[in-house]
């Protein structure tokens, strides 16, 4: 049966049931998932549901399901409109209003409300960076994961010290519109103390990026992701290197689940053999006993 006939007859048994009064099921009887009852009775026997079918098929004969006259305009503007969006100079355009919101509203506050020179470690006071310049660490979270599960990569992250290995968001919380709503979620997963309500809590030295393009880049569909890349060439200094035509890259490797960033790194090492990923992966390991 057509689509179109199966609305039909649909609506026909609906006519018929209007007709006739419907179908009732005394008060109190409880219908299964099998349309059985708890006392093995069928909801609605074999011959009225053969009765039904016969008159809905004779009725889908007699209705049609009018044709949509713009589906053939709305089908070529979802297309047009997909590859508007998907569009380098559109993604560029995303990322520039991105990049001036993250500049002039989300990154400011962070540095007036946590002043305290203790509060954050400066990327140029860390130590020498394990990566060599071309390599790159992304965690890829979103806030719908447990707020410990993040502060638990915020934490390794800043045991790291290394200012290539880099916490990833697709995008702002709740829109572009509601920055106070990023900026809480930003403030819980980075504070040292949860507990901490004053306006200079100590806060974790680790790089977070609102940066939807890397999630496309490296096809992140599922989160928590660790994504360590080789052989990174950025074209624009300060620009996304989720971005084809500003950044190429020669290998990457992913591995997705919760578990600790040091032993993600030792999983992806075992297939890449790289002494900069067994040394970080060490470093965090011993940050946790110092």
């Amino acid at each position: 049966m057509t689509f179109k006939r199966m609305i039909a007859a649909v609506t026909a048994m609906l006519i018929y049931f209007i007709a006739n009064g419907g179908v009732s099921v005394m008060a109190g009887t409880e219908i299964n998932s099998d349309n059985t009852c708890q006392d093995g009775m069928t909801g609605i026997s074999p011959d009225v549901t053969s009765v039904l079918g016969i008159r809905a098929e004779k009725q889908s004969e007699q209705l049609s399901v009018p044709e949509n006259k713009h589906e053939k305009w709305a089908k070529e503007k979802a297309v047009e409109i997909t590859a508007i969006y998907n569009s380098p100079e559109f993604q560029k355009r995303v990322l520039d209003e991105t990049e001036r919101l993250k500049k002039e509203i989300f990154n400011k506050p962070i540095e007036e409300y946590y002043t305290d020179s203790k509060s954050i470690t400066s990327m140029k006071d860390r130590a020498e960076s394990r990566l060599s310049k071309n390599e790159r660490i992304y965690v890829f979270v979103s806030s719908s994961m447990p707020i410990q599960t993040i502060r638990n990569y915020a934490t390794a992250i800043d045991k790291a010290r290394d200012p290539k290995v880099v916490m990833v968001i697709r995008g702002f919380l709740n829109g572009m519109d509601d920055i106070n709503s990023t900026m809480a979620f930003v403030s819980r997963v980075l504070v040292r103390d949860s507990s901490c309500d004053s306006i200079n809590c100590p806060m974790f030295s680790a790089n977070l990026e609102i940066d939807p393009l890397l999630f496309r880049r490296y096809r992140i569909t599922e989160v928590p992701s660790v994504v360590y890349a080789s052989n990174v060439q950025l074209f624009t200094p300060g620009g996304s290197e989720g971005i084809e035509g500003n950044a190429s890259v020669g290998q990457f490797y992913k591995v997705t689940g919760d578990a600790a960033l040091d032993y993600n790194l030792e999983t992806i090492n075992s297939h890449v053999h790289e002494k900069s990923l067994e040394d970080l992966a060490e470093l965090i390991r011993k940050g946790y006993y110092q």
